[in-house]
């Protein structure tokens, strides 16, 4: 969430069964982002399946963008050029919204709110749905009222 990469993995002939669930074991995305646009249609079932945002750059990257964005993290291993894509989608993404995310946790902790169950709910609420932080916050709060009854 805050740009740590989860893991990067490639294979072939993959059902979206089998990505959904490769994914959900490591935790429901708030973002799915491809490295080009128009997305392909797998990437747009997967967001779809999680309910998530989908994110593309306005044209395809290119691959000095791509090799550009992924150096930068030369800890991170890179089997293939599709893992490389892969690293630079969700980069371009994270660079995307990160001004949102570190503003989300910057008002959670502000409001006293600690934990990542609150912040998780406030990043996605936000970021899905678009409402803004303060009334994320608002919300978290009253079902977490109303489940402790």
């Amino acid at each position: 969430m805050h740009g740590n990469v989860v893991e990067i993995f490639s294979a072939r002939n993959m059902t979206k069964a089998d990505i959904s669930r490769f994914i959900y074991d490591r935790g429901i995305p708030v973002l799915v982002c491809s490295d080009t646009f128009p997305a392909p249609r797998m990437v747009e079932r997967i967001a779809s399946a999680f309910s998530a945002r989908l994110v593309t750059p306005r044209e395809a990257m290119k691959i000095s963008e791509k090799t550009r964005l992924t150096k930068e993290r030369k800890q991170t291993l890179l089997s293939n050029r599709h893992e490389r894509d892969a690293l630079a989608a969700a980069l371009f993404a994270y660079r995307k919204f990160r001004s949102v995310i570190d503003k989300i946790a910057l008002f959670v902790q502000r409001e006293k709110e600690s934990g990542p169950i609150a912040e998780n709910f406030v990043m996605m609420r936000t970021l899905l749905s678009g409402e803004n932080i303060k009334n994320s916050i608002s919300a978290f709060r009253h079902i977490r009222q109303r489940d402790m009854l």
